[in-house]
């Protein structure tokens, strides 16, 4: 079923299944071209392919592609920013061999995947945050910004098996670094995309976000790692001076893994998301000190939604934040289940209204679940085992135990007021 309703989603109602599976499909078919690049020849490195490369630029084979036509990326650096247009699929052989690498003076966007059916597959990509120049070597380690690692403007593309990193120390503070890992849709411009399988880290502000009415994503089995050493705490709760470039992306409060806002929707199955295994206490002072990792705000945030299309938030792993799942303003239509939250300040917040949460679980939280929206149902949750309030309403009205909202069956036993959770025998 969850396969139907993607395909329905990213093909149009009327396309079938069997037209995503020759999009994916073996690399090269008969009506389209395969162009190979290679940024030294070097025989053995790769698919024989790459011995006899026609290209040592990424761009430029793109440039020559039509749609349908695949480019094949060799080992190799590749100090190249990327646009991607209708129906050109640009894969690393083998998957992460190729490495793109962000020039240093940077601009809005890495890469930008412009058109529809268009694909971006395999490449480990790299952003220098070294704001202090160290010895030169060929990679040219220095100082790059970028708005995007990757922007999705078309429809039915496909962002996978990408490992997305800065490198070096200055990413959260400083003028190097990317705001966020993939962008699909951007304000006044939707886009409908699958991203899986996607490995961002490093990011300032988000590592994955859905925006724009009408903007669709497919979100499953990426990890998001919000990791930042020797620097000072998260951009929301701060001592210290923290400069993040204004972006064109994005509302949100604070740091996120996945998010989504502004009308669209997604599914968001089987992600792991976190902050470094050294982060900041998350306890009430949300202190920290400068040589300790900063903790994200949210790891699955949502802001904003059409409540007439759902969202479903399943299967997903959120460790060392300060909100493991919330949901903000205006944020209905979401169905979330299923989930675990480890070692966060609240493992769930609810200030949107009428959202379905079940069969949800967390451990080792400060607190379980708090809840200030109206109108949702949450049932058949086990919010125990955490070290303060475990179920949480401030809201008040015709509802279980005179809330706003219907409590049934969830497990929990610190809990305010009585009634919404039933307690360890």
């Amino acid at each position: 079923m969850i396969a139907t309703r993607i395909f329905g989603r990213l093909l149009g109602a009327t396309a079938s299944a069997a037209l995503l599976l020759s999009l994916l499909a073996a690399p090269a078919s008969a009506t389209s071209s395969a162009r190979w690049v290679d940024d030294d020849l070097t025989a053995g490195d790769g698919p024989d392919q790459c011995d006899t490369a026609s290209y040592t630029g990424i761009q430029l084979a793109i440039d020559e592609s039509s749609a349908g036509d695949w480019v094949y990326v060799c080992p190799g650096i590749y100090l190249e920013e990327l646009v991607i247009p209708a129906g050109v699929k640009v894969r690393a052989r083998p998957l992460l061999g190729a490495e793109i690498q962000g020039p240093a003076a940077g601009t809005g966007n890495l890469i930008e995947l412009t058109g529809d059916n268009a694909q971006l597959r395999g490449f480990s990509i790299k952003v220098f945050t070294n704001s202090a120049p160290a010895t030169l070597g060929p990679s040219f380690e220095v100082c790059a910004h970028y708005d995007t690692a990757v922007l999705v403007r078309g429809s039915n593309d496909y962002v996978r098996n990408n490992r997305i990193i800065a490198s070096g120390d200055d990413t959260l503070s400083g003028a190097c670094g990317f705001d966020y890992g993939i962008v699909v849709g951007q304000h006044a411009d939707s886009a409908t995309a699958s991203v899986t399988f996607n490995w961002v880290t490093d990011f300032k502000i988000g590592g994955i976000l859905v925006e724009d009415a009408d903007s669709y994503a497919y979100v499953r089995r990426n990890t998001l790692r919000f990791f930042h050493e020797h620097e000072c705490n998260a951009v929301s709760f701060t001592s210290c001076a923290i400069t993040v470039r204004p972006s064109v992306n994005g509302g949100f409060f604070g740091t996120f893994g996945i998010g989504v806002e502004s009308g669209a929707r997604a599914d968001i199955i089987r992600n792991a998301i976190s902050s470094g295994p050294n982060a900041c206490s998350t306890g009430p002072s949300y202190s920290c000190s400068l040589t300790a990792t900063p903790t994200m705000n949210d790891g699955i945030s949502l802001l904003g939604l059409n409540g007439s299309e759902t969202t479903d938030i399943h299967d997903n792993v959120v460790r060392r934040t300060l909100g493991g799942i919330v949901t903000r303003a205006d944020a209905d239509g979401a169905v979330i289940y299923d989930n675990w939250v480890y070692a966060a300040h609240y493992g769930y917040q609810v200030s949107g209204d009428n959202d379905e949460w079940h069969d949800n679980h967390t451990s080792g939280n400060d607190y379980g679940i708090s809840v200030t929206g109206s109108g949702n149902n949450i049932h058949d949750n086990d919010f125990r085992g955490n070290l303060g309030t475990d179920c949480y309403d401030g809201t008040s009205g015709s509802g279980t135990a005179d809330t706003a909202n219907t409590w049934t069956d969830n497990l929990g036993n610190l809990q305010v007021p009585e009634g919404i959770c039933t307690p360890d025998a």
